[in-house]
């Protein structure tokens, strides 16, 4: 499957609990290929170190290989969860993040994630989710936040979105390289 750009995306679910769901969502959609923390021999990843959570990803993205061009990477609902915060807090991790898009509930949950990975300096290059379901929800949300709110019709046919999801998730670095530039 090629998305928009003609990139050939893989998907990661490092966090979280072995029920399917996430997977099967990205699986139903054509992502392809498909990788959870099952795949690292792990049923469910609560109490999981986060060295640990970091070297299954490198084995994760090792598998994925030169399959994919784009690499999502999912972590479990709940940026306070322990292993989540963890993951956050790790320079590691966050190193090898490029973009950052977030899934909220609802338009609290949506500003409040934002400024919870605002305070972390990272920079999500838009909000999604389920908020995104009801359109006075997505619009209390837009009115809330200086970043974009990206509902699955936008994502699926607005030409722009590809380039929004791709926006820098290290503000200081971005400015710094334009600097330079």
């Amino acid at each position: 499957m090629a998305i928009q750009g003609g990139l050939r995306p893989c998907a990661i679910k490092l966090t979280g609990t072995g029920s399917g769901g996430d997977l099967w969502k990205f699986i139903d959609n054509g992502i392809d290929p498909v990788f959870d923390f099952s795949d690292g021999g792990y049923a469910t990843t609560v109490d999981v170190p986060v060295a640990e959570l970091e070297d299954m990803l490198a084995l994760l993205l090792n598998a994925a290989g030169m399959s994919a061009d784009l690499v999502i990477i999912e972590i479990a609902d709940g940026v306070y969860q322990k292993e989540t915060a963890g993951l956050l807090a790790s320079s590691s991790f966050r190193d090898r993040l490029d973009s950052i898009l977030f899934a909220a509930a609802d338009p609290m949950s949506g500003v409040a994630g934002v400024k919870y990975l605002r305070d972390l300096g990272l920079e999500p290059s838009g909000v999604s989710g389920a908020v995104t379901a009801s359109p006075l929800a997505a619009q209390e949300l837009a009115a809330a936040i200086d970043i974009e709110v990206l509902t699955i019709d936008r994502l699926l046919n607005d030409d722009s979105a590809l380039s929004i999801c791709m926006r820098s998730a290290h503000p200081v670095e971005s400015r710094l390289l334009a600097k330079f530039a």
